[in-house]
């Protein structure tokens, strides 16, 4: 191996700033529209684990659940945009 690159978050690529918006733009499709600032305080910093429970919570409160797997299409768009 002549080389090993390590990516500390935001050096290479900002993936927080992309998968925030991702994140953003799918739940609003499920009625799920949190202000920018609102979702950052919520939800920035959560385990994974913790993040879907919570939006899992607000859609049922919300009175459309989630799909099972949402977590799997939420993840495969942000793959998407990181590939742009």
């Amino acid at each position: 191996m002549d080389a090993l690159i390590f990516d500390c978050d935001g050096v290479l690529v900002d993936s927080e700033t992309i998968s925030i918006a991702v994140e953003r733009e799918m739940l609003s499709g499920w009625g799920l529209d949190y202000p920018f600032e609102t979702f950052v305080s919520r939800f920035v910093g959560l385990h994974n684990r913790d993040f879907h429970a919570a939006l899992a919570a607000d859609a049922i409160s919300n009175g459309r659940p989630l799909p099972e797997d949402f977590a799997d299409q939420l993840q495969a768009q942000i793959w998407r945009r990181f590939e742009t």
